[in-house]
Parts: C-alpha cells; sequence; structure tokens
C-alpha cells in the first residue's frame, strides 16, 4: 500500500530515503527506518546523520555500501570517551540493514526480531538497579563537591568584602557636589 503523504513538520534526520522522492513509500519500512534512528539515538545519544541522502556526510557511506566507513567513523568518535567497541558487531549489522536505502532490502520485523543483536542476552532487574545506584552514587558525590566548591567560592568572596571594609575603603557617602551636609 503506497501513501502520500505530506508531513512539513515530520523531522527530515528521521525520514528515510523514499520519504523525498515524491513517488509514494510503503509504510512499514518507514517505520523500520525511523525506528532505527531511534534505536541508535538510545545508545548513541545523537542520531547517526543529518539527512537520509546521499550528499549527507553521513548517510553517504550507507548509500555507497561502504557500512564499514560509516562504523568507523562513530566508532572512532565513541572511542575517546567510552573505548573501543562502543557499537557491538551485531548490532552495527542490525543498523546497517535498516538503514538499506532500498526499502525492498531494508530489515523487516522478522529479519529484527532473528538478528543477534535483538537475542542478546539482557540485564535483569538487579544488574539494572546496581547500575542505576552507582551512577546516583557518582552523581551525588559530584553534586556535593560542587556544592562545597560554591560554598567555598562564597565564603571566600565574603572575606574579601571584610578586607575592603575593614581597610576603610569605603568612606561612606559623599554630598553631592560637593556640597557640605549638616544632619
Amino acid at each position: 500500500m503506497l501513501i502520500f503523504l505530506s508531513l512539513s513538520f515530520v523531522i527530515i534526520s528521521y525520514q528515510a530515503p523514499e520519504m523525498a522522492s515524491g513517488k509514494g513509500y510503503d509504510l512499514p519500512p518507514v517505520d523500520i527506518f525511523a525506528a532505527g534512528i531511534i534505536l541508535f539515538m538510545m545508545i548513541a545519544g545523537h542520531p547517526p546523520f543529518r539527512k537520509a541522502e546521499s550528499s549527507d556526510s553521513w548517510y553517504k557511506f550507507i548509500a555507497a555500501k561502504r557500512s564499514d566507513m560509516f562504523w568507523q567513523y562513530h566508532n572512532s568518535a565513541k572511542e575517546k570517551t567510552f573505548g573501543p567497541g562502543f557499537y557491538s558487531q551485531d548490532l552495527q549489522t542490525l543498523l546497517t540493514g535498516i538503514y538499506e536505502p532500498d526499502p525492498t532490502k531494508r530489515y523487516k520485523i522478522a529479519q529484527i526480531k532473528s538478528s543477534k543483536w535483538f537475542n542478546e542476552p539482557v540485564a535483569d532487574d538487579a544488574a539494572i538497579l546496581k547500575e542505576f545506584a552507582k551512577y546516583n552514587e557518582g552523581l551525588t558525590a559530584y553534586m556535593l563537591e560542587e556544592k562545597e566548591e560554591r560554598r567555598q567560592e562564597r565564603l571566600e568572596k565574603l572575606k574579601q568584602e571584610k578586607t575592603v571594609v575593614a581597610s576603610g575603603a569605603f568612606q561612606g557617602f559623599k554630598a553631592y557636589r560637593g556640597a557640605s551636609v549638616s544632619y
């Protein structure tokens, strides 16, 4: 079922390449493409590319069947912070299939559900709670450290203000334009 939609409010980076063609498109492959963008963003914290077209500096590798270059770029960007292997090979395979420019070759739900990444073991509730507790401890320590730094800065500022006042720098108000005022 081909549908012609005119949605000017759709965020471009979520759009499958066939949406820009103006020829209509099948909804399931478009939705799968958008879901792949969301999955990438959930993992990476940013979109995988700006726009799914061959002129995009990142998507051009997918369009040219050079997903290895696409993943090399993204992995090198994450290595600086998280070390090597941020994107597993199974995730790369899955997302490459989801980002396929040809909607007839793009992964279907059955392929996604049978992918290695989809079927990897997931953390149980205890492991998730442990990870969040660890994160919360670090965050709490950071916040307490920041609070102490701000307190020390305020104390230092108060000391400086007291020093200025004690040194006689503030002499009170003088009458306007040299006029003498007696009370």
